[in-house]
Order: structure tokens, then sequence, then C-alpha cells
């Protein structure tokens, strides 16, 4: 097992608005620094091979001159990369239980269109299915903090820095005119000590238009749901044994409700506790194609996604109740992946074998009712597979083959071909409605039971 180190980063932004990520945010002000509410937080994780990438953004309920924020991030200094991107990525993903389901419908339509008379019922349904920046700072110590990685960017310097014990970051803080909030110092005390880094970063609303980014302005839009697209974000890559999202520093907003949404790529597990699992929604989500903005495209590991899939988090319940960091297994849970296999093999496999085995069994089944004969009889299982040439191929192979047994004939069928005579077997028709019946039948309960399965 690789031992877990946590980084704690202090991340910043949002001009009007206040400052992004998570963890928990403090204002300087003439009595102290005072803890900021934040209207909700928003995150991007790309998780793989125990490498994990964020994107964190926040949206503050105040405005802010001057911000300190705090952010515990697993990684020792060494393996952490932080740099700041200048808008988050938009999804417009898919409920996979609604993709699954359209596609079950699909299925089902398409497949009774064999039958023919079903289109005219049908054809609505038919119709509705349609490279991190490198850092300048060098490393230098003050006392027993230790300064490992400074980055500057859009309004924003974020050290990267060790301490040995909690009065250490203390001073260090101190130095800056900081001072942690005391009911944060039981938390922060829980990282200091135990091999853990901290990224300490400050926000200046008020620094000097030379220090700001060109054309930072422009990416601001103070109304949601675009704040979070429109805005700066903090970018970060540690490694990690787990999918991870730090949440225990937030906890010092005692019983303020914040929202936080989560979204991870790939379908994942969340490991929450009864209480924060009461108050979340995890939805699995299907794109089509996604293309990230060019300096994503590292967070991304690719120009373009075909078929992306994400797992959406949704949590809303007060601040006191985040007793411990989140988690998440880097694997869907057994029925998600089930519903996954439907959307990704429904076509054209899933449609060919199970038209397949829905046309064998029905017609073996007619032929059981109907002919008296034994319920696996090749033959009739044969013919089913006519039915890939609709109702119509189904009832001429059925008047060409022989239904009537040698037993049955006693020999009257070569008397009649003797005199240029036939037999005709007026149960064929009767068989050809049955089969009809049955395999519609059959169609609807399986179609019935995949819908079943997705929302129960």
């Amino acid at each position: 097992m690789i031992q877990r180190e946590v980084a704690s980063i202090l991340l910043i932004l949002l001009l009007l608005n206040g400052v992004f990520a998570d963890g928990v945010i403090i204002r300087s002000e003439p009595t102290g620094w005072k803890t900021l509410m934040q209207n909700g937080q928003y995150a991007v994780i790309n998780y793989k091979n125990s490498y994990e990438k964020m994107l964190v953004a926040v949206n503050m309920k105040e405005d802010v001159n001057k911000a300190l924020w705090i952010l515990p991030i697993p990684g020792n200094p060494e393996d952490i990369a932080i740099d700041v991107v200048r808008k988050m990525p938009r999804f417009y993903g898919d409920d996979i239980r609604s993709s699954a389901s359209r596609a079950i419908f699909a299925f089902g339509a398409l497949s009774s269109l064999s039958q023919i008379y079903p289109a005219i019922f049908l054809i609505p349904t038919v119709i509705y299915v349609g490279t991190l920046v490198p850092s300048t700072a060098e490393r230098w110590e003050t006392g027993k903090v230790i300064v490992h990685e400074e980055v500057s960017k859009y309004r924003i310097t974020a050290q990267l820095v060790s301490a040995k014990d909690a009065n250490s970051l203390y001073n260090y803080l101190k130095k800056r005119n900081a001072s942690l909030p005391e009911k944060m110092k039981p938390l922060l005390q829980e990282y200091v000590g135990k091999n853990y880094s901290f990224v300490v970063a400050w926000l200046d609303k008020n620094a000097s238009k030379e220090s700001r980014q060109p054309d930072v302005e422009d990416y601001y839009i103070h109304s949601p749901p675009y704040r979070y697209y429109s805005t700066p974000a903090l970018y970060i890559e540690f490694p990690s044994e787990k999918i991870y999202y730090p949440m225990k520093l937030t906890s010092a907003y005692g019983s303020e409700r914040l929202p936080v949404e989560l979204i991870i790529m790939g379908f994942v597990t969340p490991e929450f506790s009864e209480k924060i699992a009461s108050e979340s929604e995890v939805e699995y989500k299907l794109q089509g194609h996604f293309y990230p903005e060019p300096e994503l495209e590292s967070f991304f590991r690719t120009k373009r996604i075909q078929n992306l899939k994400f797992t959406r988090v949704y949590i809303n319940t007060r601040a006191k109740y985040y007793k411990e960091d989140l988690e998440f297994k880097s694997y869907a849970p057994l029925s998600v992946s089930i519903i996954a296999a439907i959307n990704r093999f429904m076509f054209p496999f899933g449609l060919i074998i199970l038209f397949i085995a829905i046309s064998c069994l029905a017609s073996a089944l007619a032929a059981k009712i109907i002919f008296k004969t034994e319920l696996l009889n090749p033959k009739f299982i044969l013919l089913g597979l006519t039915n890939f040439f609709t109702i119509i191929g189904f009832a001429i192979a059925t008047l060409i083959i022989k239904t009537y047994s040698d037993e049955e004939l006693k020999g009257v069928e070569k008397e009649l071909k003797e005199k240029g005579l036939g037999i005709w077997d007026p149960r064929k028709l009767k068989f050809i409605f049955l089969f009809s019946l049955l395999f519609t039948g059959i169609l609807v309960l399986v179609c019935t039971i995949l819908l079943l399965f997705l929302f129960i």
C-alpha cells in the first residue's frame, strides 16, 4: 500500500463574487480573518492508474477583496503539481438510465416492425428514439515551514509548503498577516505533523493591473449556472490510492448548508457516510463527442473523447456533517455496469441476439401449441429465423415446409403426389397468427423486464 500523504491547497478566485475551490475560505478584516460563506463548490475529477487530476471552483455569497483558502489533497509536495486554467469545462451528459430506456424502446419498436401491423402505433416511438505551467519559485525555508513551489496566475499566488507542526504553520501564516479562526485549528491539527503538506494561496482583488492576466475580466459572468463555467479554476495533479475530494475543513462552516457538485470521469462508487448519502444524488451520464479546450487536453489526456462517461455527484447537506474527506471507488456499482452494457451492446448485438432468441422461442411455442410437437423442435426453432424477413417471410416459409408428421400422413402424401395433388394443412394459418401474437407478447415482456430493472 502506498502511504497516503496529503498536500493542502489554498485556492482562490472569482473577481466580484469571491473565491474558487473547496475546503475552507477566510477573508482578511480589520478585526481578523472571517470564514466566508459559499453558495457552493464545483469540481471535475479525472482519475486513472492511482493518479488524480482535479479542477476546482467555488461560488461565494460575499464580495471579497482578499481571501485565503485551505484545501487538503493527497500526495507528497514533490508529487503535486498545480496550475490555474481560464475556465471550467461544460458537460451535457444524458442520464444512463434514460439512455438505456430509449435503447430498449428502440429495440422493441424496431423488432415489432417485423410483424408489420404494429408500425401504425410505433411510428411516434421510432421517431422519438431517434501540461501544467512550470513553477518559477525556488525552494526555501521559513523556520519549520518549507516552501516547495509557487504559482502566480489570475491574481492568485499559491505556495506549496510543508510544516513540521501546527505552530510553525500558524506562525508562517501570521507573517502574512493571516490568523486562522480557532474553530479551524483542531481540523488542521489532524493534518499537520502527519507527513502532510499545504499549499497556501491568496486572492487579491486589488492587485495591480500589471499583475492580471490579459482579458481576465471577460471570464466572469455572475449568473448561475454559467458562473462556474466562465471563471478560472485551480488545476491540481496528485497521486492517490482512491478518488479523493477534500471536505473535512468545510465543516468549519458549521450548520450552513453547502451544496457540492462533483463531475468524475467514468462511472464510480461513492463511499459516503449514511448521513451524507441520505442527502446526496448520484447520476451516471453519457455524452457523445467531447472536445476539451486546448489548455485542458492534459487534464483529459486527449484532444477528443468519444462516448464520454461521467458520474455526477450532488450533495446538499450541512457543513458540519463533512466529518471526513470524500472518497470513491474507481469502478461502478454492478447495476450501473449492467445498464452501461445495455447502452453499449443493445445496438447492434443486443438487437440481433434478442431478436433471434424471441423469434425462435415464439416459433417453438406456437408449434408446440398448434402442431403438438416437442418444445425444442429444431425445424421450428430454425423457422423462427425467417422472421428477419418480417412476418411475410415467416409466413412464406411456413407455407413451404412440411407440417404433418409421417405417422399422420400414413402414405396418403405419396398417393396424392402420384395424382398431381398436394396437401394443405389448415393449421398453418393458426400457427402464423399465434407466432405473431407470441412474438409480440414475449417482446413486450422482455422490454418491460429490462425497463423495470432500470428504474427499480
